[in-house]
């Protein structure tokens, strides 16, 4: 959630979409300072931050894309 919060802070959009292959970690990370070097190994890779406006129709057609084949894992969760 706090990735997808910064981004809707960052670009005043209503909501945000992060691939799930996006994040780098298996672990749950405690309460507590988040340095820079957490944050690169989280998200390693530089990918450009985009806004698009989509309507209500598609936004629900991406999501049901996104969890159409489980409980078969095929990369397709948002």
């Amino acid at each position: 959630n706090f990735i997808c919060d910064v981004m809707v802070a960052a670009t005043d959009s209503d909501l945000a979409l992060l691939n799930s292959g996006t994040l780098r970690s298996d672990r749950i990370h405690p309460p507590g300072p988040f340095k820079k070097r957490d944050l690169s190994q989280i998200l390693p890779m530089l990918n450009p931050l985009i806004v698009v406006e989509i309507s209500g129709e598609d936004l629900l057609a991406a999501l049901e894309n996104g969890v159409c084949m489980y409980p078969k894992r095929e990369g397709r969760f948002l």
